[in-house]
């Protein structure tokens, strides 16, 4: 094909002269064009290339790292694209001076370019809101992020006094806490603890809002089984914490889900691991254990102890302590303890230590939610207050193998207390949610209790006891007007009996009403008729008598307002119960 003349050429043939812009033009180099087939329009819209899908073949034993490697190039892809750059103009329509004006301000007072707006692409943020931003925590196969959210926002306190909150998201970055007394960080030293405290995290989530086992939570439990064999199957002689952990963690997972024979396989695993740990002497095998898993160990085990009502397999280590109770709790403390044992039925020496206890606890766990946001004085009061709860739940279950002896000399308010603060100290002062598969033993026990104490200290329908004349301490507490502040005064009254046994009966029938429990008929009719035959007509009277024991707004079950349709004409004045 003949080529085609240019436009000088051209215009000779025609017989006309040529223009000063037609030789200008011709002296200039004629462009490439094949420059312009590969360049498109800033205004084109590109068609977005389909990605192929590939599935993965789930018996590959690499598919996690199939997972990994995918995840790992599309986070560069992302990293390789352009950042959008908007430039921001006022539009102006010519409808108002003013606001045209308005909008030329920032560049009529800098005398500079126009101000460039730049859009990041969150896409290439990929630490943007992640716990684990560098994948530090063991890989499991599945996302994790919603799991450590839901434990650091709303999960229940796992281990008592754990540093969790205030050591990976603190509010104040001067008062971050170690990681040392945490619960993410040491149980994701290991692939077998990461993973038990994985189905642990779900398993109490599940059991919390009422739902069976989730896919999810069957899933890490499938995974905890095969991590723990393959951990046990590994083992070259030594026995790190890690496993000891992980063995801890099956057995309160087991203890929290109701299933007590495998609690008690995992308790007994974890008991003859740290024996050979210390080669035959379990007291030097748990010597050598960090303090955290000592602390961690000592409460799981605590868990299949109460269920099977023994004293704890594990040497009594408690967790040191590095302050003291300031002295000024310790004068309230006893000061309450007293306002108790004076509206009680004589109880024993044990029992006025674990009531003197329980106000501590009380006391201590009220300053630490009012220095919750300094986390420094909040760990300072954590030291002391994780003291008093191991020591009263040892206390607790001394007295309870105790009382299994038919030699024993305790009286049946003593055991009708034990019962009660057993459930207390868990639902109370650890507080775990009502959900807790072990609150099912621990109310039937105390229902026992109750009504061997029921049949002398229960009067007839319509018999109402006489109140005695009280005065306000200044907390706010009732104490008899005839007390000996020197002295600690015993009242046998019926009176203080019926105080005794409506503080169980509170007990249990807030704890039995949370899904239907089989005893929550017995414990809300008798709690019911104990009021009444009290004279109690408003929940402002009950309230006067629960703070006679160990008590805190804080507590999950304060509460009193669920007790609202169990008691007579009640009429709404004050914040009774408000949390």
């Amino acid at each position: 094909m003949p080529s085609q003349p240019d436009n000088c050429t051209a215009a000779f043939r025609v017989g006309t002269a040529p223009s000063s812009s037609s030789v200008l033009s011709s002296s200039r180099k004629i462009p490439n064009r094949k420059f312009f087939h590969n360049v498109q329009p800033s205004f084109a819209v590109s068609r977005p290339t389909a990605q192929q899908l590939k599935f993965l073949d789930n018996s590959d034993p690499g598919k996690n790292v199939v997972v990994r490697k995918n995840a790992r190039e599309w986070v560069h892809r992302n990293k390789q694209q352009v950042l959008d750059v908007r430039t921001k103009r006022p539009e102006s329509k010519g409808k108002n001076k003013h606001e045209v004006d308005r909008a030329l301000e920032p560049r009529r007072k800098d005398k500079g370019p126009w101000r460039i707006v730049v859009m990041s692409d969150p896409r290439l943020d990929v630490a943007a809101g992640k716990p684990d931003p560098f994948d530090a925590f063991p890989a499991v196969g599945r996302k994790i992020d919603h799991i450590i959210e839901y434990f650091l926002t709303s999960c229940p306190e796992e281990i008592p006094c754990s540093d969790d909150k205030y050591a990976w998201r603190p509010q104040d970055p001067q008062l971050q806490l170690s990681k040392e007394n945490t619960v993410l960080g040491n149980m994701a030293e290991g692939y077998a603890s990461f993973v038990l405290w994985l189905y642990a995290t779900t398993l109490i989530r599940d059991g919390t809002t009422g739902t069976s086992m989730s896919e999810e939570t069957l899933y890490y439990y499938r995974l905890s089984l095969e991590a723990i064999q393959k951990a046990l199957n590994e083992i070259d002689g030594g026995f790190d914490d890690p496993l000891i952990r992980a063995l801890g963690c099956f057995a309160a997972c087991a203890c929290f889900g109701g299933m007590f024979e495998a609690a008690q396989m995992h308790s007994d695993a974890m008991c003859k691991t740290i024996t050979l740990r210390g080669k035959g002497d379990i007291a030097a095998g748990f010597s050598a254990c960090t303090p955290f898993t000592r602390k961690a160990s000592q409460w799981c085990e605590f868990g299949v102890a109460a269920y099977k009502r023994v004293l704890s397999a594990l040497p009594y280590m408690p967790p040191p302590t590095n302050t003291a109770l300031p002295y000024n709790m310790i004068l309230q403390s006893e000061r309450l303890a007293y306002t108790t044992f004076t509206n009680i039925p004589p109880v024993s020496l044990s029992i006025q230590n674990i009531f003197l206890m329980l106000h501590q606890i009380a006391l201590a766990q009220g300053q630490r939610s009012v220095t919750k946001e300094k986390a420094l004085d909040r760990a300072n009061t954590d030291s002391v207050t994780i003291r008093l709860l191991y020591d009263a739940e040892y206390a607790l279950l001394q007295m309870i193998d105790t009382q299994k002896s038919p030699d024993h000399t305790y009286s049946a308010v003593d055991i009708m207390f034990t019962e009660a603060c057993q459930l207390f100290l868990w639902i109370g002062a650890r507080d775990l949610p009502y959900e807790l598969k072990l609150c099912d033993q621990f109310v039937v026990f105390l229902k026992d209790a109750i009504a061997r104490v029921l049949q002398n200290t229960l009067l007839p329908v319509g018999t109402v006891l006489p109140n005695p004349v009280v005065h306000c301490t200044p907390a706010g507490l009732s104490v008899p007007a005839t007390s000996n502040p020197s002295a600690p005064h015993i009242n046998a009254s019926p009176r203080a009996a019926q105080n005794a046994t409506l503080w169980a009966l509170y007990l249990g029938t807030i704890t039995t009403g949370v899904r239907s429990r089989p005893d929550y008929g017995w414990y809300s009719e008798h709690f019911r008729l104990q009021a009444q035959a009290m004279g109690l007509r408003t929940l402002q009277d009950v309230e006067m008598v629960i703070k006679l024991f160990p008590y805190s707004t804080k507590w999950r079950w304060s509460n009193i307002r669920k007790l609202e349709p169990l008691i007579g004409d009640y009429k709404s004045s004050g914040t009774v119960g408000r949390e």
